[in-house]
């Protein structure tokens, strides 16, 4: 999600990034796409993460980090090539959450 889509050929993700930002205030917008998604996403790592995380971290918000940090992703993968670096966050990010207690 934040390696392989940001960076994918077809560059939706960056697309959707202007659109979004494009938007003026008083245009409508929906976060039904977004509240689904999320909710996905946070049934896939209920169903993975070990208790000790899901005291930390709701899954929901962990979906929600997850979705929030895309967005800054998406935009680093245009301004610079920092693949190795994101992979290694990634990893720590994971660490922290499957760590024992």
């Amino acid at each position: 999600m934040w390696i392989d889509l940001p960076r994918a050929a077809n560059n939706f993700e960056m697309n959707l990034m202007e659109a979004l930002a494009t938007k003026k205030p008083d245009e409508p917008y929906s976060r039904k796409l977004l509240h689904h998604s999320e909710k996905r996403i946070a049934s896939l790592l209920e169903a993975s993460l070990p208790p000790a995380a899901k005291i930390r971290l709701q899954s929901s918000e962990f979906a929600h980090i997850m979705f929030m940090a895309h967005d800054g992703f998406v935009l680093n993968a245009r301004l610079a090539d920092e693949t190795e670096h994101i992979q290694k966050m990634i990893d720590g990010l994971i660490a922290l959450i499957f760590r024992p207690d």
